[in-house]
């Protein structure tokens, strides 16, 4: 049986799962260009909020960290980019090429900033049913004039239903090469060459036969899509990010 992750949707009757997709969708907009402009004690706002939405989506705190292990390597990667190649003061005044203390905190601050609205990402995804979100994007768009607003929404829907997949099939690609003794091999290069050729190939595969799956079944784009119903407490939880992220830009 495949692993429950939070890349997919974890059913659920808490107070996140309950709001309109529209609500969280927007929200979800106004944190993140929050984040982007926020610093300091801003940034601690917004993560008390986040760690706060986090328990009330179902997510574990442990499962954020433990599924988004590689994409940590990454913020790691950023991180010394950033204190290596960004002008200031050396933290060592007898190397001068080595890292800076401006480029450590800009470094830091751009990780925090990546790390929370991933965070908000995967409360939207764990909380929010595929079909929900695509009617959601689906109405967003709808007034956008020259947008084929159905296409777009379907678009969004595939590639949020394909997220789980993609993880369990790198999840199996590793299993299968560490039964192998692939970690034994010392160049990186060659480890990270024999995971993406299996891998693509499976991901391709997998793609193939959901076109085909789909043209079985006369899919189209037009389709009856879930009624959508935002309440007083949509609202609410609306202006409360709104307050939160306006106040974490001000302060």
């Amino acid at each position: 049986m495949a692993e429950l992750t939070v890349f997919g949707y974890l059913p659920g009757a808490s107070f996140v799962h309950q709001r309109d997709a529209r609500t969280k969708i927007a929200a979800l907009a106004i944190f993140s260009a929050a984040t982007l402009k926020a610093t300091g004690a801003g940034l601690i706002l917004l993560s008390l909020l986040a760690a706060g939405s986090l328990p009330a989506a179902h997510i574990s705190v442990t499962s954020i960290f433990r599924e988004l292990r590689y994409f940590g390597l990454l913020l790691i990667g950023m991180l010394m980019a950033r204190a290596f190649f960004t002008p200031g003061n050396p933290l060592v005044a007898s190397f001068p090429a080595g890292p800076t203390a401006e480029g450590l905190v800009s470094g830091a601050l751009l990780c925090w900033r990546l790390l929370l609205i991933v965070s908000a990402s995967l409360v939207l995804v764990a909380s929010t049913a595929t079909g929900h979100i695509r009617a959601a994007v689906q109405w967003f768009l709808a007034p956008v004039p020259l947008v084929p607003e159905k296409r777009v929404a379907a678009m969004m829907g595939l590639l949020i239903r394909l997220l789980p997949l993609v993880h369990r099939e790198i999840h199996e690609t590793l299993t299968a090469q560490r039964a192998r003794c692939v970690q034994n091999r010392k160049n990186p290069f060659y480890r990270l060459k024999i995971l993406l050729i299996p891998l693509m190939s499976r991901l391709f595969d997998r793609a193939d036969n959901l076109i085909l799956a789909m043209e079985a079944r006369a899919y189209h784009e037009t389709r009856t899509e879930p009624a959508l119903h935002a309440n007083f407490k949509d609202w609410l939880v609306l202006c409360t990010v709104a307050g939160a992220g306006l106040a974490a830009v001000l302060i």
